[in-house]
């Protein structure tokens, strides 16, 4: 296994982007109304029984494949909705984020793109229906491919290894904290994303250069 340095050092050469809540919104309770119409909870509950539960993560991981995970779900809250609605409703909880897109796009222009996403085979399946994104960033280090998620320090190792970059080169952008901080614990830049000005920001005082700024 790969040893990557623990402090983080520039110039930054690489730029990843997490996708839920950064390059894409999301909204997991469209999936749990729709659940809800088909189950006899309520949507507090449905959504406390799928991410209170190992399953998920395992999921997340690829350790369940799609159509298994339809079948523990459907036990969990009673659903009465066939594999392919099911698949449909997981789904359908993203939207672009226009604006984060374009950042990618003009900072393509001088730095390597990456997205690393804890995911799993269903909502990738939405990555790839967003052509700007797979044209953009076409290299992709993903949780259900990699057997771990964020903020495991493995999936970093995994992911540098896979793409033979060097930690104090990257900058993470990622929503959430404990991912940004996992980050900077292997070597690489974090920025805690909170919006585009703030993000923008962040990235400007590491001497990252955004084209048209």
């Amino acid at each position: 296994m790969s040893a990557h340095p623990r402090t983080s050092s520039g110039p930054v050469r690489n730029i990843i982007f997490d996708f839920g809540s950064v390059l894409a919104n999301l909204d997991y309770d469209i999936m749990f109304r729709r659940f809800a119409q088909k189950s006899p909870l309520t949507v507090p509950e449905i959504r406390q029984k799928i991410f209170d539960n190992a399953d998920h993560n395992a999921f997340e991981r690829g350790e369940i494949s799609a159509p298994r995970y339809y079948e523990i779900v459907r036990s969990q809250i009673r659903l009465q909705m066939d594999y392919r609605a099911f698949y449909e409703a997981w789904a359908d909880i993203f939207w672009p984020n226009e604006a984060m897109l374009d950042l990618a796009e003009r900072l393509k222009k001088n730095y390597r793109l990456y997205l690393l996403s804890n995911t799993n085979e269903i909502h990738y399946t939405e990555f790839l229906r967003i052509p700007r994104l797979m044209k953009t960033i076409p290299r992709q280090g993903l949780s259900f491919r990699y057997g771990v998620m964020k903020p495991d320090p493995e999936i970093y190792r995994k992911f540098l290894d896979e793409f033979a970059l060097d930690a104090g080169e990257c900058v993470l952008i990622d929503d959430l904290d404990e991912n940004v901080r996992s980050a900077r614990e292997m070597g690489m830049h974090g920025i805690p994303h909170r919006s585009l000005p703030s993000t923008c920001r962040a990235l400007a005082k590491m001497g990252v250069l955004i084209p048209g700024d």
